[in-house]
């Protein structure tokens, strides 16, 4: 069954401001920065949705990824409802958009050319990091560390990254305990 307690229906993208969405708390409201739950943007044209426990609460978060808008961060809020996915009624939700909160140093913005992105502990500290496919200018890789509970540090650029990259995958390749990438290249080496 679909999760849908408002019982709203998106016509994305185009959603007035206003609208109520069906797994995020609040109204939406274009490019909003609000992370108490009275607004969201459910508009982002996602080429990838990502699931991770971002904060360590041990629900899984939410990380859309989008080339052509702003992507998106969304706290599961499960153990904040109380062990509740929400409803209409009380005016919860399962999900509050935290993107402003969570895709600090300008990590959400839209620079035309964000192509992929992936989660997952780079560093080896229990928490789930960030690595994004020309998210460093045009063809720039970056990566980013979570600091626990789900804020992104400022971008360190990947060396000879300077490819159109299209999709990535993560395996500990060299078995050494640690995960490693693979990076596809739209039009260059893989």
């Amino acid at each position: 069954k679909e999760y849908n307690p408002s019982n709203a229906v998106s016509p994305n993208p185009n959603i007035n401001t206003g609208n109520a969405a069906g797994f995020l708390e609040g109204t939406h409201l274009d490019d909003t920065g609000n992370t108490t739950g009275v607004t969201h943007d459910i508009t982002t044209m996602s080429l990838d949705a990502d699931f991770s426990d971002m904060d360590g609460d041990f629900d899984n978060d939410l990380f859309m990824n989008s080339r052509d808008t702003t992507s998106r961060f969304h706290q599961n809020r499960y153990f904040e409802n109380g062990g509740s996915v929400g409803s209409e009624g009380s005016g919860t939700r399962l999900y509050r958009d935290v993107t402003s909160m969570w895709g600090t140093n300008g990590l959400a913005g839209n620079s035309g050319s964000n192509y992929d992105a992936d989660l997952n502990d780079m560093d080896n500290d229990n928490d789930t990091d960030f690595y994004g496919l020309n998210y460093n200018g045009a063809l720039g890789d970056e990566w980013r560390t979570n600091n626990g509970t789900g804020a992104m540090s400022a971008a360190s650029a990947v060396p000879s990254s300077g490819n159109d990259d299209n999709e990535m995958d993560w395996v500990d390749y060299d078995y050494d305990g640690d995960v490693d990438v693979y990076v596809s290249a739209f039009s260059a080496s893989d």
